[in-house]
């Protein structure tokens, strides 16, 4: 009875998955029973869910000391619909990009647009990648649509606001509310994004899921029945 493992990786975060698949020649309550491994496996490890793709990507990308930025409109800039939006942010970006340029550095971002929760103002949450101490005075003077900028830090993991599990929980709430406009991206990337790696494929049977020396354990799971196992490790590298 050979398990399968699947294991993602985005920059130092890891999570892994290994369990147990049924097999054409198993009984029809063994097949039950291996089959509950495997839909909690997959439930627990599917970079097709929007918050832990983001989180995985956050992490390929970005550095905890990258920034996290909300960007707000005034009452002159008022934007009408979402498109207005995307239209303001990406004039935003253009002179970002330009800026940066002139100065040898990249733009990497990742934003989301939303307004359907607080005083539903529509505005826009920003992870962005960080290269000087003056950020916070670029970031402000060129965003000309309103005075209200703020930034802060991705931040560790270890508190309910920081880090990029919480940041991308954040970012798609409003997804995962069911208030996300039809046909709306729960968040954008650009294009220079590198996506998380995965791998995955039969192990033998004594395969565990040990973490290395030195890692953070950030979550772990596990299940077993006398048909099968499902094991979920989460964890920071040093």
């Amino acid at each position: 009875m050979a398990k399968y493992k699947r294991t993602v990786r985005g920059g130092r975060l890891v999570a892994s998955v290994l369990y147990t698949r049924p097999e054409a020649r198993d009984s029809e309550r063994v097949r039950a029973a291996k089959s509950r491994a495997t839909t909690k496996a997959r439930a627990a490890l599917n970079l097709k869910q929007t918050r832990q793709n983001l989180e995985f990507t956050m992490a390929e990308n970005f550095r905890p000391s990258d920034l996290f930025v909300t960007l707000t409109f005034d009452k002159a800039h008022n934007p009408k619909d979402r498109k207005e939006v995307i239209a303001a942010f990406r004039k935003f970006i253009r002179a970002l990009r330009k800026h940066r340029r002139a100065r040898g550095e990249d733009v990497k971002y990742i934003y989301t647009v939303e307004g359907k929760h607080g005083d539903k103002r529509l505005h826009i949450h920003l992870v962005l990648n960080a290269t000087a101490e003056d950020d916070l005075e670029v970031i402000k003077s060129l965003w000309v649509y309103g005075e209200q900028v703020d930034i802060d830090t991705i931040g560790e993991y270890g508190t309910e606001s920081t880090g990029y599990a919480a940041r991308s929980r954040y970012m798609t709430k409003e997804r995962q509310d069911g208030n996300l406009p039809v046909g709306a991206k729960s968040w954008t990337g650009s294009r220079n994004l590198k996506k998380p790696k995965v791998e995955h494929g039969f192990v033998n049977d004594n395969e565990q899921l040990l973490p290395p020396v030195g890692c953070y354990v950030l979550e772990r799971r596990e299940e077993t029945n006398e048909f099968g196992s499902f094991f979920y490790i989460k964890y920071l590298l040093p």
